[in-house]
């Protein structure tokens, strides 16, 4: 998807109406990663972030799963929210205040107050120059040890500094889950 010619989404890619704001897509995400509720709850939580739950029923749920996660990846063809090393280099619950100056900073936006579509707000994140608090954290979560002896220790230092202490979830995982114990009953 081109952000300078198409028109913003607002459906999943099934045509069902969704939920666009980056607030909502948040929430989604902290929902999945939400390790203190069972992963049943954690989907329904997901989902209703994002979707009107009134017109979903049991069927419909590994459908919306899947349009979700296709959501919530469309907007890019390639993440910064990974990176090369493989790590995951943000949080939107551990580095909140990080992205909430890093955009003040960056770009003047005020995100208490903004209204942006999850596809405007996802290429600003992950373009956030390393002179932000954001921008520096997710270089140095991303990068790999390597230089001199003395960069490297740097680099070890920084990346304990800030990194994430948490289990991974992986959302195409979730949605094979999901659907398997649906098939067995």
């Amino acid at each position: 998807m081109n952000l300078l010619i198409h028109k913003l989404p607002t459906t999943d890619k099934y045509g069902v109406p969704i939920k666009t704001s980056f607030r909502n897509w948040i929430n989604f995400e902290l929902a999945m990663n939400d390790q203190a509720i069972q992963e049943s709850e954690r989907i329904l939580c997901g989902l209703s972030s994002v979707y009107d739950m009134a017109n979903i029923n049991d069927d419909d749920i590994a459908k919306r799963i899947d349009g979700a996660i296709d959501f919530l990846n469309g907007w890019h063809t390639q993440t910064n929210e990974t990176a090369s090393t493989g790590e995951k280099v943000l949080d939107f619950d551990i580095d909140a205040p990080q992205i909430y100056a890093s955009f003040l900073m960056q770009y003047g936006i005020n995100l208490t107050k903004a209204k942006m579509h999850w596809y405007e707000f996802m290429p600003l994140l992950v373009n956030l120059n390393q002179e932000t608090p954001m921008g520096y954290i997710m270089h140095i979560r991303g990068c790999k040890v390597e230089g001199t002896k003395e960069q490297k220790e740097f680099i070890r230092k920084q990346k304990n500094l800030y990194r994430l202490d948490y289990i991974d979830y992986n959302p195409e995982e979730i949605v094979k889950q999901y659907i398997r114990g649906a098939q067995n009953g």
